[in-house]
């Protein structure tokens, strides 16, 4: 297989042009990449707009849960020919849905509290997400476990891991 032009750039991987209809996503960092292909095939497999992909996935053991991407935003959604295509799914894990959203929240959050160019844009993002939510997606303690888990999150630098307790606290408050 012949590695085409870089198109992107992301944390942990780059992306080549492989062809006009596929691309290949190189890691920087040891990953086993192996269980991300097997979420994408399961997804897809349910509808949902991901890359095509072949490798087979279970499910969870407990039917309330979801398979959760855990980094979904704007810049891990592609926008195709076939529509969008929600892309990155190494993150991803079962869990509960709320936990999910939870997590976007909290990523939305963060760019609305930085002094970046797109926090306004990430501000009303994030409130738009929530009063979508409404009353029917209660985070309950998935916002807790959201922030701790993007504390951590080692691809962040520590400016950016800084921002997530100020960004809970802006989700809290329009909740």
């Amino acid at each position: 297989m012949e590695v085409g032009e870089l198109l992107g750039s992301g944390r942990t991987a780059d992306v080549y042009a492989i062809d006009d209809e596929r691309v290949l996503r190189r890691y920087r960092i040891p990953i086993d990449a192996r269980r991300e292909a097997a979420v994408i095939a399961h997804v897809a497999g349910h509808g949902y707009p991901v890359p095509e992909l072949y490798p087979d996935a279970g499910a969870s053991a407990d039917p309330g849960d979801r398979v959760l991407h855990l980094d979904l935003h704007p810049d891990n959604v592609m926008l195709t020919a076939r529509g969008p295509v929600v892309i990155d799914w190494c993150n991803s894990q079962d869990g509960p849905p709320g936990f999910d959203c939870a997590m976007s929240a909290v990523i939305f959050a963060q760019a609305a509290v930085d002094e970046v160019e797109v926090a306004e844009v990430a501000r009303r993002g994030l409130v738009a997400l929530v009063a979508g939510l409404g009353s029917a997606m209660d985070f309950g303690e998935g916002l807790d476990r959201a922030g701790a888990r993007r504390a951590a999150d080692r691809a962040l630098t520590e400016r950016e891991a800084g921002l997530v307790d100020a960004a809970v606290e802006l989700i809290r408050g329009l909740r």
